[in-house]
């Protein structure tokens, strides 16, 4: 199940911590903050699957391009 979610651009959050530095216990926090709404499970960012936790890897591309030059998500 989870090769199908890699396909569309879901990536097993140990391999978003390897590209981003942000970890997976950053990601799980990030689910229950309200400042992260985007990070919310169901919010398009995040998704729990039985294997643990999958992040939209293009989704986060998008948002870090939409961000000011002097704000950082990570």
């Amino acid at each position: 199940m989870s090769e199908i979610y890699i396909k569309f651009g879901w990536i097993p959050a140990k391999q978003f911590e390897k590209l981003t530095g942000i970890t997976v216990i950053a990601v799980r926090d990030r689910t229950m903050n309200a400042n992260f709404p985007e990070w919310r499970l169901g919010g398009g960012m995040v998704k729990l699957l039985r294997d643990g936790y999958y992040v939209n890897y293009e989704r986060y591309q998008e948002c870090m391009e939409n961000q000011p030059a002097n704000y950082r998500l990570a």
